[in-house]
């Protein structure tokens, strides 16, 4: 029973075997180019010894691999390069090698037919356990512990112990690339692409029947892939597309130093891309398999009969424009040679008034390919770089100066400000904007432009002013202060809006009473004498008073009358007349002003009244009055009243007082009265003339008092 996997495998390499056979021996009828001095022929291999694949940890560190000897006869071999001869070395297998790929000069891996593996630890090559018989075309990985190896209807993985194998059924791998652990390609026969994700590995649509034959990518956005016919396949993280070649000649490998530096070799064939497009190349004619560089200055391809070497013999120049600024920088490692990698520059001292650099381009209208500081092309031309600006933006702050609020403004540097509404403020005419806070230079919002800097515009304000006019009721009579300035009746102030101190000042004999305004003026508070004033247009300050009044409280003691009497109204600066008037019998006592004596007149008068006043009359009987200068005592005697004939006896410093005593006995005639009192306490006697002699005698038999007068 035949194993037939295992056959499979064979047939496999046999078709494969005379297919290279093919490209050595039958070339395609080609113009003979001369060789670009970039491309050299750099070794010739021995005789039947294609070489398959080439990898370096370095330009002096670099291993091709392939094959020896004729069908079906084959060998494999490993070419070693040291950056100054090539060698072969000592494999320790027979099996032809098709992939190579390390992690680092002492990691360095190896495949080929029938499941064949070499590991090199940077002295000497040894064969791993694949556990596989099938043809092994590509090895590529992340790590040292993390290799993919594509072939034969398989995708083999080394997780730095052993290797585990993946069946592809059909499929026939020749190129395996990826950008991490979790991002690997595979591509082969049939436009075959599959893709691991770092889980497992599913299928791509790549709109290809053909052979693919190599990959390489410079991340997992932006991959490229190589086949039959020229085909060139890209694909941009989402979607492949295919990209013009410009040949129909098969290619079987590409590497690149960059997005923008690509090279893709076959058949009589070397391509370069330049972000833009693929050109065709010149170099020593041979079918090429494969391609590695340490930079876009050190390239090596190998194939049937050729190790070739590219390292750029022409210089190129960079340019840094300033693109409408000044100071670009320069660029101390121009001129570079063909192919050499340049970093982009920053900006430096480079400046341009009002704008912010960004970046670089090819073109100075910036419609070319766009460059970050620090991003790395190859170069291939001369060639510019011209700044691309961003326009600065700057804040206009409108100061309106105690008026309302303007919005600010974000403009571009060299714009023009957009003319905001007017402010305004109470009491002021709007009169402009202005650069400076001295209102120096105004604003012209049709010509001026922003600088290179926020700027504040200032607002210009013209004061109102007011004529308030002051008024007084009654005319003529006080004063208003107004702003710390006294006012008289008629008088006018010119005055700015503003809120004022005000106080009124009545007349004399005048009380204020309130406040009136006219026009646009108003009082905080109108009962106040002491307020405030707003004053916002012209208008009539009143200051209201009225006349003084005074109560004169006028009272009369018994048997009499005052008139008027009760609580006399009189107005400030009047005179005021009151009359007494006693009883028959009675005549007046006493009469007092604000409680003082002022004597027995008839009448009294008030005059010039400016305050109040109280005025009080007392009566007393029409009687005949005796005094004793030695006791202090008064005798009355009434002769004429209704209970007359009557007596009584005061001593005011001991208030001491009988009151009034009828007489028991009495005589009485028109010139002369006797009249005798006598009680269990009193006795009183008296006898007197109308000529003015008299005699009284008076006890009192409790006070001991005892009175005897007489002339």
């Amino acid at each position: 029973m035949i194993n037939s996997k295992k056959y499979k495998s064979l047939l496999i390499f046999i078709i494969l075997s005379l297919t290279f056979s093919l490209g050595i021996v039958i070339r395609p009828m080609i113009k003979t180019v001369q060789a670009n001095p970039g491309w050299t022929l750099q070794y010739s291999l021995p005789s039947s010894t294609p070489l398959r694949s080439i990898w370096g940890s370095s330009s002096t560190d670099v291993f091709a691999v392939g094959q020896t000897g004729t069908s079906p006869n084959f060998n494999g071999t490993i070419f070693h390069y040291d950056g100054a001869t090539w060698t072969q070395m000592a494999i320790g297998t027979t099996k032809p090698l098709y992939g190579i790929w390390g992690s680092s000069s002492t990691d360095v891996f190896a495949v080929g037919d029938n499941g064949t593996i070499l590991h090199y630890n940077g002295t000497a090559w040894s064969t791993m356990t694949s556990g596989t018989l099938n043809w092994l075309q590509s090895v590529w990985g992340s790590s040292s512990n993390d290799i993919f190896v594509a072939g034969a209807e398989i995708i083999l993985h080394y997780d730095g112990n052993s290797w585990s194998k993946h069946t592809v059924s059909g499929i026939n791998l020749q190129g395996i690339w990826g950008s991490a652990w979790n991002d690997v390609f595979a591509v082969g026969m049939s436009g075959t692409i599959l893709h691991y994700d770092g889980i497992s590995w599913s299928t791509m649509t790549s709109n290809y029947t053909g052979w693919i034959r190599g990959i390489w990518g410079s991340c997992s956005t932006d991959v490229f892939a190589v086949g039959d016919s020229g085909t060139i396949l890209h694909y941009n993280g989402t979607a492949w597309s295919k990209m013009t070649s410009g040949i129909t000649n098969n290619l079987r490998g590409i590497w690149g130093s960059s997005s923008t530096d690509v090279f893709a070799v076959g058949d009589i064939s070397i391509l370069h891309y330049d972000g833009i497009g693929w050109s065709s190349m010149s170099f020593p004619l041979d079918t090429l398999y494969g391609i590695w560089g340490n930079s876009s200055a050190n390239i090596f391809a190998v194939g049937a009969s050729r190790i070739l070497h590219y390292q750029p013999t022409d210089t190129f120049t960079v340019t840094y424009n300033a693109n409408g600024g000044s100071n670009p920088p320069t660029d101390s490692n121009s001129p570079y040679n063909d192919g050499a990698t340049v970093t982009v520059l920053g900006a430096g001292g480079m400046t341009r008034t009002g704008y912010t650099f960004s970046k670089w381009n090819t073109q100075a209208d910036g419609s070319g390919t766009d460059y970050l500081p620090g991003a790395t092309f190859t170069i291939r031309n001369n060639i510019t770089l011209y700044a691309k600006w961003t326009v600065n933006q700057y804040t206009v702050t409108f100061d309106s100066q105690g008026g309302s609020t303007v919005p600010s403004q974000t403009i571009n540097y060299g714009g023009k400000v957009t003319k905001p509404t007017d402010p305004t403020k109470a009491g002021y005419t709007f009169g402009g904007w202005y650069k400076e806070a001295e209102l120096t230079d105004d604003w012209d919002f049709d010509i001026d432009t922003v600088p290179a800097e926020n700027i504040t515009l200032y607002a210009k304000w013209s004061q109102d002013i007011y004529t308030v006019t002051f008024d007084t009721l009654p005319p003529n009579t006080g004063t208003i202060t107004f702003d710390s300035v006294s006012y008289s009746d008629g008088d006018s102030a010119s005055k700015p809006p503003n809120t004022y101190n005000i106080s009124a000042n009545p007349a004399t004999g005048y009380t204020f009473t309130g406040w009136e305004t006219e026009g646009d003026i108003s009082v905080e508070n109108v009962n106040s004498a002491s307020t405030k004033c707003t004053v916002s247009g012209n208008g009539t300050l009143r200051m209201i008073q009225t006349i003084n009044t005074y109560i004169i409280k006028a009272t009369a003691g018994p048997n009499g009358s005052i008139d008027p009497s009760g609580d006399v109204i009189v107005t400030y600066g009047d005179d005021q007349t009151f009359n007494f008037y006693p009883n028959t019998g009675y005549r007046i006592a006493d009469m007092l002003v604000d409680g003082i004596s002022v004597g027995k007149p008839n009448s009294y008068t008030f005059f010039n009244v400016t305050t109040n006043h109280t005025i009080h009359v007392e009566f007393e009987v029409d009687s005949t009055y005796f005094f004793d200068t030695k006791s202090g005592a008064r005798i009355y005697i009434d002769l004429v009243t209704p209970l007359a004939p009557r007596w009584r006896v005061t001593i005011p410093s001991k208030n001491y007082d009988t009151g009034w005593m009828p007489f028991i006995r009495y005589t009485k005639t028109n010139n002369h009265f006797w009249g005798e009192y006598a009680d269990t306490r009193y006795h009183f006697i008296i006898d007197f003339y109308s000529s003015g002699r008299y005699h009284i005698i008076f006890d009192d038999r409790v006070t001991r008092i005892s009175i005897k007068i007489a002339n």
